[in-house]
C-alpha cells in the first residue's frame, strides 16, 4: 500500500511545482517550463546556464575588486579666508659664540696670529683678539644644551626683531646637528609651532587687497658669531607644518647676511582613507583629542617620539637626531653605536605603527632674495644693516588644491552594479527575483508537507498491518 501511495503523492507534488514555476513572473523559467519539445527545452536550459555562469563570473570578479577597497582621488580647488599659519625653525649656523667661549674657557683660547687675521679679517676685531685653539674646535660637536646656554649664539645676541603675531614667544633653545653623528651642533628656536602642546595652530587671514607679509623676522649677526675661522655667518631657516619639529640644516635654506629673503608659501592638502583602504591612514588629530590633547599630531613626529621613547627607556637620554621635544641629556655617539642593535629592535616596530596622516598639508615655498643695500640711502645705514638678515613670510592668496581620496564604490553603488549584472545576464528585475524566491519557498513547503503526509500514512499502515 505504501508503494501505491508514494508515486501518486509524488506526481501530485511534481505537478503542483511545475504549475507554480509556469505561473512565475521569471520569464526564463516560465519559458523553459512551458516548452513541450525536449530538444528546445535542453537548448534553453543550456543558454540559461551559460548566462548564469557569465553572471557569477562577473559578479565574483566585481566583489573580488570591491573587497580590495579601491579608492579614487577627487581634486577640489578652494579659496578659504582663514588658513593655518605654518611654523618656522631657525638656527645660527655658527653654534658657539667665540667671545663667550673664550670668556668662559680662557685656557682654551689664545691670541690670534697676524697670519690668521690677515687670512680671515672678519674673524679678528683687533690685534689682541682671543680666538679658540684648534684643539677646541671639536667642542662644537659635543655641545649640550647647558653648554649652549653658556657659550652659544643664543637668540638674545642675534635676534632683535620679530613682527607678525603679538603675544607669541619663541620655543627653545634646542640642539640640532648638521649630521646624524652629531657633528656641527647648533642652538635652534621655533616660532608658531605647536609640537607636543595642547594648543591649536595659529590661524591667519588671507587677503588679496594688501599683499603684506604675515610674519617677519630680523637677525643681526656679528663676527663674534664665528667660532671656527672660515665659516660663513648665516642662519638656517625652515618653514614647515606647525605640528613638526624640524632640523633647518636638513629641510631649510641657508640665509646670508646683507639680504632680504621673501618666502612665498602656497599649500596643498591631501585627505586619505583609513583601514581597510590601501592608504591605511591614522587620524592623529582625533587620537590627540582622545589622549587629552597630548602626543604627536603628524606621522613624522610619531616616528620621532618612538625614537625618543626607546632611547630614553634604554639609555636614559635622547639621540641628537631625534626631533621630538624633550628635557633629557643628549646621548653620546658611542652610546648610540654601542646599543644600535637593541635600539633598532625595539624602535622599528614602533616606527612601523606610525601610519600616514589622514589629513596632510604640504607647504610649497618659493624664496626670493634681495640685497638690503637696495633700500639704504647712506653709508651709516649700510654699515648698520650689512650684518642683518631680514626674512618676510607671505601666504599666497591663490587657491588651495585638495586631493581627496574617497571610496570608489559605496554600498548603494555596489548594489546598483550587481543589479546591472543581473539585468544584463539574466534579464531579471528585483520584483521578478522576489516572485521567484517566493515560488521556490512555496514548492519547498509543498514538498515537505508531502513527505510528512507519506510518512504519517506509512506509520498508520504499519499499525494496522
Amino acid at each position: 500500500m505504501e508503494n501505491h501511495l508514494r508515486p501518486s503523492k509524488y506526481d501530485w507534488t511534481r505537478k503542483q511545482s511545475m504549475t507554480m514555476l509556469k505561473e512565475s513572473s521569471l520569464t526564463a523559467v516560465t519559458n523553459i517550463m512551458s516548452t513541450e519539445d525536449n530538444s528546445r527545452k535542453v537548448f534553453k536550459v543550456s543558454i540559461l546556464l551559460i548566462c548564469l555562469t557569465g553572471f557569477l563570473y562577473q559578479a565574483t570578479t566585481f566583489f573580488t575588486y570591491y573587497f580590495e577597497y579601491p579608492a579614487i582621488v577627487d581634486i577640489n580647488i578652494e579659496k578659504p579666508q582663514h588658513t593655518e599659519m605654518p611654523g618656522v625653525t631657525f638656527c645660527n649656523a655658527n653654534g658657539i659664540n667665540k667671545k663667550r667661549f673664550c670668556f668662559t674657557y680662557p685656557d682654551e683660547c689664545h691670541l690670534a696670529s697676524k697670519f690668521l687675521c690677515s687670512k680671515y679679517p672678519s674673524y679678528c676685531e683687533a690685534n689682541k683678539t682671543l680666538v679658540p685653539k684648534n684643539s677646541s674646535f671639536s667642542k662644537i660637536d659635543e655641545m649640550t644644551l647647558e653648554e649652549f646656554l653658556k657659550v652659544g649664539n643664543t637668540v638674545d645676541l642675534s635676534f632683535p626683531k620679530l613682527e607678525g603675531y603679538d603675544n607669541t614667544t619663541l620655543n627653545g633653545p634646542f640642539i640640532r646637528a648638521k649630521t646624524i653623528d652629531g657633528l656641527g651642533r647648533m642652538g635652534c628656536y621655533s616660532w608658531l609651532t605647536v609640537v607636543d602642546t595642547p594648543d591649536d595652530p595659529f590661524m591667519t587671514h588671507r587677503t588679496s587687497v594688501l599683499h603684506n607679509p604675515v610674519a617677519s623676522l630680523t637677525f643681526n649677526l656679528s663676527s663674534d658669531d664665528q667660532f671656527i675661522p672660515g665659516q660663513k655667518p648665516g642662519i638656517y631657516f625652515s618653514v614647515h607644518s606647525p605640528f613638526v619639529a624640524a632640523n633647518p640644516f636638513e629641510s631649510g635654506n641657508f640665509m646670508k647676511i646683507g639680504n632680504i629673503y621673501k618666502i612665498h608659501i602656497s599649500m596643498e592638502n591631501e585627505i586619505l582613507l583609513p583601514y581597510p583602504y590601501e592608504t591605511n591612514c591614522l587620524n592623529y588629530t582625533e587620537l590627540w583629542l582622545k589622549n587629552n590633547r597630548t602626543g604627536p599630531r603628524i606621522q613624522e613626529m610619531c616616528q620621532h617620539k618612538c625614537i625618543l621613547d626607546v632611547a630614553s627607556k634604554i639609555l636614559n637620554c635622547s639621540t641628537v637626531f631625534g626631533l621630538y621635544p624633550h628635557d633629557l641629556r643628549i646621548c653620546s655617539h658611542e652610546e648610540v653605536m654601542k646599543n644600535v642593535d637593541i635600539l633598532l629592535f625595539h624602535g622599528y616596530p614602533c616606527v612601523q605603527n606610525c601610519k600616514d596622516d589622514c589629513a596632510k598639508t604640504r607647504y610649497i615655498e618659493v624664496v626670493k632674495r634681495r640685497f638690503i643695500s637696495e633700500l639704504t640711502r647712506n653709508e651709516e645705514d649700510y654699515e648698520r644693516e650689512s650684518h642683518l638678515i631680514k626674512v618676510e613670510i607671505y601666504l599666497e592668496d591663490s587657491e588651495i588644491v585638495t586631493f581627496r581620496h574617497r571610496p570608489q564604490y559605496l554600498y548603494i553603488e555596489a548594489f546598483s552594479t550587481i543589479g546591472g549584472f543581473i539585468g544584463i545576464w539574466l534579464g531579471i528585475s528585483l520584483i521578478q527575483l522576489t516572485d521567484f524566491i517566493e515560488t521556490l519557498v512555496r514548492i519547498l513547503r509543498i514538498s515537505c508537507a508531502a513527505k510528512k503526509d507519506l510518512k504519517f500514512k506509512a506509520e498508520i499502515t504499519q499499525v494496522y498491518d
